[in-house]
């Protein structure tokens, strides 16, 4: 079930993109011979006016075929005869499109899971920032912060200096804090999210909890013979420790559920040197927001989103990341069925569809950006020879556009292939490093 809802949603957001290639070409009668579902072998079509609506048999891609775009035509419906403005808004209209369905989509997330406002829920004892728990973050290091994923952002662009300075806003007062954010102590290294929801743990290698045998996707069900029934929970517990004055280098027996079976994992906390931003403002939900701020927030829901996506870039650009961290469809295939899979097993059905929302959202927005990148055969590579065009108010050698298209082409075909073995490996639990 995972796996088909996976592809419906892939070919759901494809579909959205044609569409808007579709519309604006229509829009401005542009021949369009055929709009497509799919790749391969063709299934059934359809013939509406002048287009050939087509489902093909591979459920991944798709296209909006526009008469006389790689070559000189005579015809007026050509797209090389129509005024360059318009060919412009038809090349953005796929990705336009990809962007107005994950915001139509952040108000269904934010109505029903609230917006994802940058409010302190968490602070960091062993850091003296000066946030408490309700400040609501502002900007770090002068980087504006309008939702709690513009944390994320800011982290995975800047990475964390040995001092920051973050502004909040409290009690109706605009402050700041300057602190250092490094220290020594005693961690286990597990992370998890503090919430109602089971108590599921994130295990980095290299550090005593994977040592000691636990890994990500673990879910704590008890620490030392005490009952943990959510991460709000486990939060609780290790402050009720610390209150008490127990020692932070002791054993903690964790008992475990591991794909229904129960385990137990003692975890010896050890002294390391830790970075720490000192607060926790990510993940935090507020749904006591008006009908307005909802709105706001929704679409500030996908501009985080596009600023996380474009950081990511950056990372790739500068080789901070690798083609190695890079998934193709079988991998978002993957990814997607896992979510909803695992979420139908340990949440009800409406926080489940709730967490496909947001995946989707996050799918939307990446086929959105990424299609602008500059990069022949990508919609962006064509804008540039539009915006080209429009600046020597001439067009470029439709065969020369047509060639720099083809070479981009066969490189992401390339690039795609090994993207997607690279995939198919990691499911059989292999890792290629690069």
């Amino acid at each position: 079930m995972g796996i088909i809802i996976a592809i419906l949603i892939l070919g759901f957001l494809i579909a959205s993109h044609e569409f808007g290639h579709l519309l604006m070409a229509k829009l401005f009668k542009i021949g369009v011979p055929e709009y497509s579902l799919g790749m391969g072998p063709k299934l059934f079509g359809k013939k509406i006016g002048d287009t050939v609506y087509n489902l093909r048999l591979i459920p991944l891609g798709g296209f909006c075929a526009l008469e006389g775009e790689d070559d000189v035509s005579d015809s007026p419906t050509a797209f090389g005869n129509k005024p360059v403005l318009q060919r412009i808004l038809v090349v953005v209209g796929g990705p336009l499109f990809n962007i107005l369905t994950a915001v139509l989509l952040s108000f269904v997330l934010i109505f029903g899971a609230g917006a994802n406002t940058p409010v302190v829920y968490q602070t960091d004892s062993e850091i003296a920032s000066g946030l408490q728990e309700g400040d609501v973050v502002l900007s770090i290091n002068d980087y504006g912060i309008t939702t709690g994923r513009d944390i994320a952002t800011y982290q995975l662009s800047h990475g964390l200096s040995d001092e920051i300075t973050v502004e909040f806003y409290r009690d109706g007062q605009v402050l700041t804090e300057t602190y250092e954010t490094s220290y020594e102590t005693t961690r286990i290294g597990i992370q998890y999210q503090i919430s109602e929801y089971p108590a599921e743990v994130a295990v980095v290698a290299d550090n005593p909890a994977y040592g000691a045998g636990m890994r990500s996707g673990d879910i704590v069900t008890a620490i030392n013979g005490v009952e943990i029934q959510s991460g709000q929970a486990m939060k609780d517990y290790f402050d009720a420790q610390d209150a008490a004055g127990v020692s932070k280098d002791a054993p903690v027996l964790f008992t475990l559920d591991r794909n229904g079976e129960t385990i137990e994992v003692s975890v010896t906390p050890q002294l390391v040197n830790v970075t720490s931003l000192g607060f926790s403002a990510s993940s935090f939900r507020d749904k006591t927001l008006g009908f307005g701020q909802k709105l706001y927030y929704a679409i500030q829901e996908v501009v985080s989103w596009e600023k996380y996506t474009i950081a990511t870039v950056g990372q790739l650009v500068t080789g901070n990341m690798g083609v190695s961290d890079l998934s193709g469809p079988v991998g978002i295939v993957a990814m997607v069925s896992d979510t909803v899979e695992t979420s139908a097993e340990r949440y009800d059905i409406g926080v489940t569809i709730l967490n496909i929302v947001n995946l989707v959202i996050l799918l939307a927005v990446n086929i959105g950006v990424m299609n602008l990148l500059p990069i022949p055969a990508l919609d962006g590579g064509r804008l540039v020879f539009l915006l080209i065009e429009a600046v020597r108010r001439k067009r470029v050698d439709p065969k020369a556009e047509a060639m720099v298209h083809a070479v981009g082409l066969g490189l992401l075909l390339l690039l795609m292939g090994f993207v997607m073995v690279q995939d198919g490996l990691r499911l059989l639990g292999v890792e290629i490093g690069m």
